[in-house]
This record gives C-alpha cells, structure tokens and sequence, in this order.
C-alpha cells in the first residue's frame, strides 16, 4: 500500500487531480459554513443558487466534456458512454435515498430531522465520492479541463452543503455538528479520486479515459434534469431558473477563455 501511495504522489498529475477533488469537495462545507453562519437562505437564494449550478454543468457536459470525448473516440463510442453513464446513474439514484432540498427550509427543532440529517450525509457523500473520480479523469485529460469540472462541480456541491448542513443544524442546533458533517460529504470527493488514482488508473487507456468523461457528462446532465432543475423550480419561478442558468454558463464560459490565457 505503502509503495502504492508513493507511485500515487510522484506523479504530477495525480497530485494536480487530487488537490482540485479536494478544493471541489470542500465547497461543500462552504455550504455548512453559511448554514451556521447566516441560517438558512430564503426559497429564491435557494432556487437560484441550485439552477446557476445546474447551468454550469450543462455547459461543461455540452461544451466541454462532450466534444472533447466525440473528437478522440467518434459517435458510436460516445453514444454508448452516453447511455451506459447514464443508466449507472439512474441505478444509483434507486439505491440512494435522494435528499429533500425542502430540507433546507427547516427550521423547527424535530427529533425526527436527526434521522433524516443522517440519511442526507449518506446520500451526499455516497454521491461525492464518483465525483472524486471524475474531475480525477477529467484531470487526466489536461489540467484546464480538470479546473472547470472541478469548478462547476464546487458549485454544485455548494447548495449540497446546505442541504447537509440545514437539517443537522435544525436538529442540533450546533454549529459545529454543521460544519463538521458538511465536510465530511465533501472529503469523500477526493477519497474518490484518491481511490481511482490508486486502483484502476493503471488499467486504464486514453480511449477509455475518454469513454469515461462522456460517462460522466451523462452523469452530470442527469443530475441536472433528475435533481436540480426539478428542485429550483419548487422554490422560484421558470424565469430566475432560466436566468440563473444563463448566468451560470457565461461565467463559466469567461473561466474557460481565462483558463486558457494559462495553458
């Protein structure tokens, strides 16, 4: 294990890949930070917040992850990682309780919330932990892609964080129990990475690397259709969402050029 780990952290680009799972990762308790700070944000914050990250992954899946996959492994093999990384993700979703984003909204001491908290850190950190893995591989496939996964999914984790945070805080009413669980979710985004890197890296080409990140845009685009669109939509109305997810792609769009004055 020992010698794993050195081969592991000799190399750059794992080095690189691990450092922005944790910076992405750690956005989560950012999320339990303004819980015990601020308390929990109103309906439309909330809505806004879930549909400007929403519009920033879509725009990493469509123009990021997905191009760059077409160009190197054609139509037929990105269809296919396509629909395979978007059935793992609909098998996935029925084993793992979905958190409630109303959750965010409670404020009233329940005993019963102290259950319900405990299944949301569940659910999140098991949902962190392929995260991990992709901005691992995305990472793989240049340094300025890592960056951008790595940065659309830091804000998604955000509103994760304060659904982490929000019922434990209602439940306990610590602060602390807040920040503590919310990054505990979030760590389990580089214990992906980590995982990946250590295990499977090694059997692993370009082509299926490339295979993969089409997997995972499916994977990202789910999770935006299936749970965060859906969510914002419960708390404001269609035009903040649309508005939101427009604000969401142009600053990612400004981050890409910007990323790619360093490259």
């Amino acid at each position: 294990m020992i010698d794993l780990l050195t081969k592991f952290f000799s190399d750059e680009n794992n080095r690189t890949a691990l450092l922005l799972s944790l910076i992405s990762g750690l956005s989560t308790g950012l999320g339990g930070l303004f819980i015990a700070l601020f308390g929990s944000p109103s309906k439309r914050v909330t809505g806004f917040m879930l549909a400007f990250a929403s519009g920033v992954m879509i725009y990493v899946s469509v123009f990021d992850l997905i191009p760059e996959s077409h160009e190197k492994i054609g139509t037929s093999a990105l269809v296919t990682s396509l629909l395979i990384g978007a059935g793992i993700m609909h098998i996935i979703v029925q084993f793992i309780p979905e958190p409630d984003p109303t959750l965010i909204q409670g404020s009233d001491i329940d005993p019963q919330l102290l259950v319900t908290s405990l299944v949301v850190v569940t659910g999140i950190s098991l949902h962190n932990f392929p995260e991990g893995m992709a901005v691992y591989l995305s990472t793989l496939n240049g340094w300025k892609l890592g960056v951008t996964i790595a940065i659309a999914i830091g804000l998604h984790n955000f509103p994760e964080g304060l659904a982490v945070a929000a019922p434990i805080y209602a439940a306990t009413k610590s602060r602390w129990s807040a920040i503590k669980w919310s990054l505990v979710s979030g760590l389990c985004e580089p214990a992906g990475a980590l995982a990946f890197g250590l295990f499977f890296r090694q059997y692993i080409d370009e082509f299926g690397v490339c295979c993969m990140l089409g997997g995972v845009s499916a994977v990202m685009l789910y999770i935006c259709f299936k749970e965060l669109i859906p969510s914002a939509l419960k708390f404001c109305s269609i035009t903040i969402v649309i508005l939101a997810h427009c604000i969401g792609g142009i600053i990612l769009y400004f981050c890409s050029q910007l990323l790619e004055e360093f490259e």
